[in-house]
């Protein structure tokens, strides 16, 4: 209950100051590296590369503020190690198949920054609240299959959703007025969680044996380099150069209007229907088996 009156409450503020102010927003792109922290080191989940996305508001405060706060949102996801095996398959016969099984480390937040700029440089703090998706999936892909003609088949095998919340700081130099080249750091705290163990995948002919075990935690810290964009003035410009393409506009559309009254007939293209893609069967036991930790 808790948790769904706070997003209530961050997605009112993102909205209200959205309408408000839309052509001042800043987003953010770039790269993640994610480290295991405190209990979640001791387990055999892997730190992991991805990639992140944010979208910040402009200032909530008055625009004489030596200070910004801004409201925005933030999604982020990571590879947290993989492993690779190969199988014979009973449909197709006589074919082999690699089974990929990969952890992922994915995070969506809600978060407060607030800002202050020194010349061409920018600090900021961030506290965030959110929702980390940390799951196990199983890939069985087809090695021979020239036509296409079997489907790659996607399991997943354990998922654990638990909520966190954190704190970061960052820096950000701009390279324009609005761009700017950004490093951060973010920490965040949260419950543990069951995952599959990588370390003990085993493969014994045909069958692969995997087993789940706990973390204690996922307390995670989260290095983001990338860029981010400022989009104060962008509208500006964009009106501007509305009212210079407006003539153009008009001769075009009135050019392409003599074009299309020359009566000529063009064919629609013949829909093929999707070829239906048969399941893969491995033999018995290459999917792999799941157990308890012991």
């Amino acid at each position: 209950m808790r948790s769904k009156f706070l997003q209530f409450l961050f997605i009112g503020f993102f909205f209200l100051s959205s309408f408000s102010v839309f052509s001042q927003f800043q987003i953010g792109i770039g790269g993640i590296y994610t480290m295991r922290m405190g209990e979640f080191k001791n387990s055999n989940y892997k730190d992991g590369y991805g990639a992140m996305f944010s979208l910040y508001s402009s200032s909530l405060l008055p625009k004489k503020s030596p200070v910004k706060l801004r409201i925005g949102f933030g999604i982020n996801g990571s590879n947290a190690g993989s492993e690779k095996y190969e199988v014979e398959t009973s449909v197709p016969a006589n074919n082999t198949a690699k089974i990929r099984f990969k952890n992922n480390n994915n995070a969506a937040f809600w978060g407060l920054r607030l800002e202050k700029k020194f010349s061409r440089i920018a600090v900021y703090g961030d506290g965030v609240y959110g929702t980390r998706n940390l799951h196990s999936i199983r890939k069985i892909q087809l090695l021979d299959d020239p036509e296409e003609n079997y489907e790659d088949e996607v399991t997943r095998v354990t998922e654990s959703k638990r909520v966190f919340f954190g704190f970061g700081a960052g820096l950000s130099y701009y390279l324009t007025e609005n761009v700017m080249l950004d490093f951060s750091a973010l920490y965040t705290k949260s419950n543990s969680f069951t995952y599959l163990s990588l370390v003990s995948l085993e493969q014994d002919l045909n069958q692969i044996c995997y087993k789940y075990e706990t973390a204690k935690s996922s307390d995670v810290l989260t290095f983001n380099l990338g860029f981010k964009f400022n989009l104060v003035g962008l509208s500006n410009k964009n009106s501007s150069n509305s009212g210079n393409s407006g003539s153009s506009t008009s001769s075009s559309s009135s050019n392409n209007g003599s074009s299309n009254d020359s009566g000529s007939t063009k064919k629609s293209p013949v829909k093929k229907a999707p070829k239906k893609k048969i399941k893969i069967k491995t033999n018995p036991g290459g999917g792999g088996s799941g157990g308890a930790d012991s």
